[in-house]
């Protein structure tokens, strides 16, 4: 990224206007928007610094805010923001940015750009954008303190609206990764109150469903030691043998404690997402062992019958 000027900062610096337009033409300088400048190449985020130079009080949320947090490629215009300590009306740069009014806005940093909390860029996006409200959120509030987090976020948060409210009952916070992120939400949408990151006894495990007493474990590749690129191990042998021991002996005591456990790896919910789901509502609903489930996993799983699945990591080892 180049050094932002505004026509202010160059006039000051002995620029005319005539000169400025000259140093566009030799690619001295290049624009960026009305009155702001750059001395390289506009990159897709000039034009949000640009705009927080200009409007010094702005601070980026909604729509714009979210797409900053998950880390989207393209962020869309126009963009959003609002005004902090604003009492009265917003603004509009037409095609460009659409700013809200704001009051006591809490900020942080996203590369360096304004943004409100992932909380507040989440309530404000979630009627238009409620995927990306849902992402934010997932990615915000994970790990095991997440729900907790979350929940005393929103206590102390003003007037939350109530589809924001419904958003969140349908949201995987507190999970370890998209992999789990994207099972537990596919299980809530089908109407199961599922807890993540749950503990019983010193253990945590990655999904609870308690009416059914069921717990639900996603086995990622990298926790076991195993690079599913390169099939070879990434953690020392003496790593990989304490946690599969602490696997093992995590799952005896929810059995013994009178849990049933479900256990999946990471591309059996990637790549055979709609049998999991299904498996993990079958026993939820006490249904029969379906057809597919009686015969071998090598007769219809991906990870025997796809060769494509091989051929993207290298080949079958």
């Amino acid at each position: 990224m180049g050094e932002l000027l505004t026509t202010g900062d160059l006039l000051a610096d002995g620029y005319t206007h005539h000169t400025i337009k000259r140093a566009i033409e030799r690619g001295l300088l290049h624009w960026v928007m009305r009155g702001v400048y750059t001395t390289q190449p506009a990159e897709r985020l000039d034009p949000l610094a640009a705009l927080a130079l200009r409007h010094p009080r702005i601070v980026f949320s909604g729509r714009t805010a979210c797409e900053l947090f998950i880390g989207r490629r393209e962020i869309r215009t126009p963009y959003s923001a609002r005004i902090d300590r604003c009492f009265g009306r917003g603004f509009e740069i037409p095609g460009v940015v659409v700013v809200k009014p704001g009051r006591r806005l809490a900020r942080e940093h996203v590369n360096g750009l304004p943004v409100t909390s992932a909380l507040r860029a989440a309530v404000d996006a979630h009627q238009d954008y409620p995927w990306l409200a849902l992402d934010v959120l997932e990615q915000k509030y994970a790990g095991p303190e997440g729900a907790q987090k979350l929940a005393d976020d929103l206590a102390t948060y003003p007037r939350v609206p109530a589809t924001f409210r419904e958003l969140v009952e349908g949201a995987a916070v507190g999970g370890d990764s998209n992999t789990e992120r994207r099972l537990f939400r596919s299980l809530r949408s089908a109407g199961l109150q599922v807890e993540q990151n749950a503990k019983i006894g010193p253990y945590r495990f990655d999904g609870l469903i308690r009416r059914a007493r069921l717990i639900i474990e996603v086995d990622s590749f990298d926790y076991h030691g195993v690079d599913i690129e390169t099939r070879h191990s990434v953690l020392g042998r003496e790593e990989v043998i304490k946690n599969f021991t602490k696997d093992r002996w995590k799952q005896n005591l929810a059995v013994r404690s009178g849990y049933k456990v479900l256990r999946y790896t990471v591309n059996c919910v990637d790549d055979q997402h709609e049998e999991v789901v299904t498996q993990i509502l079958a026993e939820v609903h006490g249904e029969v062992i379906a057809e597919y489930e009686r015969t071998g996993v090598w007769i219809w799983h991906e990870v025997y019958t796809d060769e494509r699945f091989w051929r993207e990591r290298g080949g079958r080892p």
